[in-house]
């Protein structure tokens, strides 16, 4: 396989596990009794991901493609 497709497939399943985290997180917090009416909400929820899983998420993603593509780089003798 060649290195776009490896890093377009752990784009993929980033993606696929950063959505089911998402729908968890708020599932979760919608089984919750809250007072306040807009935290039962799915926007809310989601905005609380996105401000507080998300990040960690993004930097994950960012230090296994740079992993990826440091070693998946041809070495200095070879031809491509």
């Amino acid at each position: 396989m060649s290195k776009r497709v490896i890093i377009l497939i752990t784009i993929v399943a980033w993606a696929l596990g950063c959505a089911y985290t998402a729908y968890d997180y708020g599932a979760s917090r919608l089984e919750l009794p809250y007072e306040d009416e807009y935290a039962l909400h799915w926007g809310f929820q989601l905005l609380m991901f996105a401000i507080f899983r998300f990040p960690f998420w993004f930097v994950g993603l960012l230090a296994v493609v740079s992993a990826e593509v440091v070693m998946l780089r041809p070495a200095p003798g070879k031809l491509k």
